[in-house]
């Protein structure tokens, strides 16, 4: 039996791109999930700080740049 290398070679490289592809796609979705859950929870708490500041009768500060 005789193996062709040149097939083997090209299905092994094809493989490797495949799963490459794959594992990049998992990485940036789990990547874009976390930086959403962040930006969401830090405009949740911005709203709550707003929200007590008007109870408390002082206007809320501007966000610094150390905040965004």
């Amino acid at each position: 039996m005789i193996i062709d290398t040149q097939a083997v070679n090209t299905l092994l490289i094809t493989l490797g791109v495949s799963v490459g592809v794959v594992l990049v796609l998992a990485v940036g979705f789990v990547a874009s999930a976390a930086a959403w859950r962040r930006y969401d929870r830090n405009a949740r708490v911005r709203a709550i700080e707003r929200y007590l500041a008007a109870v408390a009768g002082h206007r809320h500060p501007e966000p610094t740049s150390h905040t965004k």
